[in-house]
């Protein structure tokens, strides 16, 4: 495919490249005592250096993220309540990776972060990108909530850029940026289970695959 999200890397070094021979030439004209021309060629490699380290970074933070299009599951859970109001949650992804989580409540609970470009940033890849984000317990009771423990762990991967804080932060991206937003699912968990997350362009949802 042509425009993929990989073109990010070559306009980022095409943006990289000149700006630092333009910050070169930069210091030729210094040496010169031209300190009219070293300045606009200094404005210029800064402003080429700075677009083109945000597009590297763009595409650095979309490996923390996963490229959405169609209903795709994202998540194995296997549920199991162990005493009242404590329950097990055996995580598996579907790269194989698993987790297992103690978590108090009467629910599951489990949110995750959506963001969605526009169609000029789907040229160079730029689609609709998810991250979980928590995994947590949940009680029925808001009594319950205030006073009893809580349980609450980051389902987030380390990375070197947020993509998400990075669209949110960086005021030019702005036009760019559909909407970004949290989405959030619960589900009863007083019978052992097993579940699919899945995630759509409209958020998370969880389908019983059986009864354990």
């Amino acid at each position: 495919m042509l425009f993929s999200s990989d073109l990010l890397w070559l306009m980022g070094l095409l943006l990289i490249l000149p700006g630092l021979w333009t910050g070169a030439r930069c210091l030729t004209c210094l040496k010169k005592g031209r300190l009219i021309a070293a300045t606009n060629r200094a404005l210029f490699a800064l402003i080429l250096i700075f677009s083109g380290s945000t597009l590297v970074g763009l595409q650095t933070g979309m490996q923390g993220y996963r490229q959405l299009s169609d209903e795709q599951t994202v998540l194995r859970i296997e549920t199991a309540p162990i005493s009242n109001q404590k329950f097990s949650a055996q995580v598996s992804w579907p790269d194989g990776e698993q987790k297992a989580f103690y978590l108090y409540g009467d629910q599951l609970y489990i949110d995750a972060q959506i963001l969605k470009w526009k169609s000029a940033a789907n040229l160079v890849g730029l689609r609709t990108h998810y991250e979980l984000d928590r995994i947590g317990g949940r009680y029925l009771q808001i009594g319950d909530e205030q006073e009893k423990p809580r349980t609450i762990f980051s389902l987030k991967t380390q990375k070197p850029v947020d993509l998400y804080s990075l669209a949110k932060d960086q005021q030019w991206l702005s036009p760019l940026v559909d909407t970004s937003y949290g989405s959030a699912t619960f589900i009863d968990v007083s019978q052992p289970a097993v579940w699919e997350l899945r995630v759509s362009t409209s958020g998370l949802l969880v389908r019983k695959v059986s009864d354990n």
